[in-house]
């Protein structure tokens, strides 16, 4: 599960927990990225398939970090905000994912005009390439009002 932008893992420990209580196992990586060191979204998308390759490598066996638990072959992805962007990406080109839960996840991000736009890829359905992943997708409203009336 993978955190919002300016924020830390930490935030969603209720999450983990949860999730963990559930059995499954939980990793929730810090994403390497702030207003003053920035990593575009392909790096931090990147960053996160190096997180499923190391449990995919590791999660089954008994004597690392992992212990034995993680079954690569049942690894979702998901977060909150920029880190739901960065699980959808991970999506439209790693198959391991076998599903995706994404709270609020940012669409875009202004990339700054000394960098590439390519490495700062939309997350707006119209613009993503398909996904065969199951997603959930729970969000705010567009106006960010409970009431609509």
């Amino acid at each position: 599960f993978n955190h919002g932008f300016q924020l830390a893992p930490a935030h969603y420990e209720s999450y983990g927990e949860h999730l963990a209580s559930w059995g499954f196992v939980v990793i929730m990586p810090h994403l390497p990225s702030n207003l003053l060191l920035p990593k575009s979204h392909e790096e931090l998308k990147d960053n996160l398939i190096a997180v499923i390759d190391w449990v995919d490598e590791t999660g089954g066996n008994p004597e690392t970090a992992l212990e034995g638990k993680a079954d690569p072959d049942k690894i979702g992805v998901g977060g909150h905000s920029l880190g739901g962007k960065i699980s959808l990406l991970v999506c439209t080109e790693d198959p391991r994912p076998k599903a995706s839960f994404v709270v609020d996840r940012v669409a875009f991000a202004a990339a700054s005009r000394f960098s590439n736009p390519e490495n700062w890829p939309s997350a707006t359905q119209e613009l993503l390439p398909p996904i065969d992943t199951p997603l959930g997708l729970p969000a705010e409203t567009v106006n960010g009002s409970r009431d609509n009336a």
